[in-house]
């Protein structure tokens, strides 16, 4: 296996909002800081509050190894034989996290492809008065005679104006 293997599997784009925020960590923490880091970041086996913080099977791995190269393309290492130490470095992370993985299969998230038939009961403003209050419906007639009296009746606050 060697680096271009990764790199055609796992590569993602990243966009320049991406690329900008990897250049400021490097510029912070200095490039090797920021390379140790990220092999961190990409270990599989890392297990925080019984949770797997990282798998090969899914996006967060494509763009943690996206960041990587991208910050060992970018890195100005005097030295070329330190690009290919760090290259090696990606190569043996991902090999010890697929060994990894066949050991402890990465978990399918996502789709939850059964829906609830069961409906939740809509409240409607009948449902808060008691049974007596239920049973006393008014009628449409009466309902009418009630909104015309109050658009004849105006008031203000204890004030009122009956129109005649």
């Amino acid at each position: 296996m060697n680096i271009y293997d990764i790199i055609k599997t796992y590569y993602t784009d990243l966009d320049d909002c991406d690329r900008a925020m990897i250049d400021k960590r490097v510029e912070e923490k200095g490039i090797e800081e920021y390379l140790n880091q990220q092999l961190v970041y990409l270990d599989c086996s890392r297990i925080i509050q019984g949770m797997r913080m990282m798998q090969t099977i899914g996006y967060p791995y494509k763009r943690e190894i996206s960041s990587y190269v991208y910050a060992l393309d970018v890195s100005n290492f005097e030295d070329k034989g330190q690009v290919s130490i760090w290259k090696n470095k990606l190569i043996e992370r991902h090999k010890a996290n697929i060994e990894y993985e066949k050991e402890n299969p990465p978990i399918w998230y996502g789709d939850k492809s059964k829906k609830s038939t069961t409906r939740k009961r809509k409240y409607k403003e009948a449902d808060m008065f008691s049974e007596e209050t239920k049973k006393a419906k008014i009628s449409k007639a009466e309902a009418k005679l009630a909104a015309k009296l109050l658009k004849s009746t105006v008031g203000f606050g204890s004030f009122k104006i009956k129109k005649d």
